[in-house]
């Protein structure tokens, strides 16, 4: 049987050094301090087009702010946008996201290289 699947494809880190990414969100909006920016593939079970989802984490794992978007260029866009981060910020990689979704960055830094 087929399980969905998230798989992080890319992850920009804001440096250690600087206050952290500023992100607006909710409604009304708040800023959340995020320190990491990831983008992940969707793959359905059921076999529809897969979704990519952008996260804001904070050191922790702690998801400040998840967005989701239908292709790969759009949800890079959409990070860039945000976050200011260029493809020149972004490791490539692929980490299996474990079946409770967990975000710990101590697991999944290891896996892109820069």
């Amino acid at each position: 049987m087929s399980q969905d699947r998230e798989t992080l494809i890319r992850v920009a880190r804001i440096a250690a050094g600087s206050p952290g990414l500023s992100v607006w969100a909710g409604d009304p909006p708040v800023q959340l301090h995020a320190r990491w920016v990831v983008v992940s593939i969707c793959r359905d079970a059921s076999g529809k087009p897969p979704q990519y989802g952008v996260y804001f984490l904070d050191d922790s794992g702690s998801i400040r702010v998840a967005r989701f978007y239908e292709s790969a260029r759009i949800a890079l866009d959409q990070a860039q946008s945000m976050a200011g981060t260029t493809h020149l910020d972004w490791l490539a990689g692929e980490f299996e996201l474990p079946n409770d979704g967990h975000l710990d960055p101590t697991e999944f830094s290891r896996y892109f290289a820069g």
